[in-house]
Order: structure tokens, then sequence, then C-alpha cells
């Protein structure tokens, strides 16, 4: 396989998802042969070798990111957090808790100039223990939407680092599944139509 440099697979890069029983990613770049210059794409780099556990923790640290888009904690802070009500203060961060404790984010896909269009793609555990995918939509890392932007820029940009070292520089992890606790075996995985925020 051909090792772009890192500059030219952040350049190219486009998504990286994490599923039950293989890794896909998408990223193309510029590399020469002789005098000419030509376009490599890999539509889908699969592996099934599992991410190393800084993806797996960083992946981990976006639910905070997918719960504020999702208004877990933007809306119902902005309504009720200043309010005198304590019982209504824990119930509302007890519901936070409750939603973080049952999605998984599984990838992103990165788009626009310098990677500023960001998708978080994650599943859901329902109630009764099924699995669906999600996806945000796109989120402008240029502006001060939800007021993460900033810290999501940085994790992607450190996410993409592991994943480059993951693909070329043979970093892998050295255990088991057990890592992702949604894939240990309690839940039933819907097959996959991914859904937008709005759905």
């Amino acid at each position: 396989m051909i090792k772009p440099k890192f500059e030219d697979f952040v350049q190219g890069f486009q998504s990286f998802k994490h599923g039950t029983t293989v890794t896909e990613m998408v990223f193309s770049f510029l590399y020469s042969v002789g005098n000419q210059t030509i376009h490599l794409r890999f539509d889908k780099l699969k592996t099934d070798l599992l991410p190393q556990h800084e993806i797996i923790t960083m992946l981990n640290s976006m639910k905070e990111f997918v719960a504020d888009y999702d208004g877990y904690s933007t809306a119902l802070k902005f309504e009720h957090m200043n309010s005198e009500n304590k019982l209504l203060k824990q119930e509302i961060e007890q519901k936070r808790i409750d939603y973080l404790a049952n999605i998984f984010v599984t990838g992103f896909h990165v788009s626009g100039t310098d990677n500023q269009n960001i998708k978080i793609t994650y599943k859901k555990i329902a109630k009764d223990h099924k699995i669906t995918g999600h996806a945000t939509q796109g989120i402008n890392t240029q502006e001060e939407t939800f007021g993460f932007e900033q810290k999501l820029e940085r994790t992607i940009s450190d996410l993409i680092k592991e994943i480059y070292a993951y693909v070329y520089e043979g970093k892998h992890s050295d255990s088991d599944q057990s890592e992702l606790e949604i894939w240990q075996g309690k839940y039933e995985v819907v097959p996959e139509v991914e859904e937008t925020a709005d759905a």
C-alpha cells in the first residue's frame, strides 16, 4: 500500500466508521509516479483489525457533542437549568445521563474546505435493546451554533492523526471487542439505515 504524506492524507480524508465486524475509511490523496501526479482514491478501505484504544476513547468523547446536538444539553439547559427548581434540574440531568448511556459514536464524515463540515454517526439503543443508526446533520466548525465546535474540530484532527497511524503504521488494538460495549452481544442490531437528525 502506498503511504501518502500525512498532510495529503488529512487533505483527502473523508470518513471513518467502526462497525460490528469491520472498520471502514474513505480517503483519497495525490501521489507521484515519475513525472506524473496521480489521484488515488480508496472508496472503502475495510479492515477487521480493531482500532487502537485512542480512537475508541476519542469516539466515546464525542457522545457529549451528540447529546448537545440533540438538545439534551443546549435546549434543556437554556430553558430550565437557571430555574430555582432543584428537582427539575436533577430530572433533566438524569435524562441526559440516561441518554449518554444509550448512544455510541461509531464514526464521522468530513467535508468542505479544510474539513470544516463534520457529521457524526452514532447508534442509539432503544428500551427493547434494538440498535438503530443515526447521524447528525453537518456541523460547521467555523460557527458557534452549539458551543462545542472548536473542541469537535480538535477531536477530529486528533482522530485523523490516530487513523493515519492505524492505516499506515500498524497501530492496532491488542485487546478484544469488549472495548466497545455496544458489541458485547446483548443488543439486537437493526439493519443499518442511517437516519438524519430530523428523522
